[in-house]
């Protein structure tokens, strides 16, 4: 797995603040239906994957 930086996102918490990111998992064997939360938007973010592709999941993650 790549790991990446990005440099133009407000800090999500200082440093005493626990961060979290929620991932919601809807599995079938049609699609994938991946929802995220994130504290750096307001918006759920909804991801469609076909379906067994682990690969594509973790690389969203």
């Amino acid at each position: 797995m790549e790991a990446r930086t990005v440099n133009n996102l407000p800090p999500a918490a200082t440093h005493d603040d626990a961060v979290r990111c929620l991932l919601a998992i809807e599995l079938s064997k049609k699609s994938w239906i991946v929802a995220v939360n994130t504290p750096l938007s307001n918006k759920v973010g909804r991801h469609t994957l076909k379906p067994c592709d682990e690969k594509e999941l973790l690389d969203l993650c």
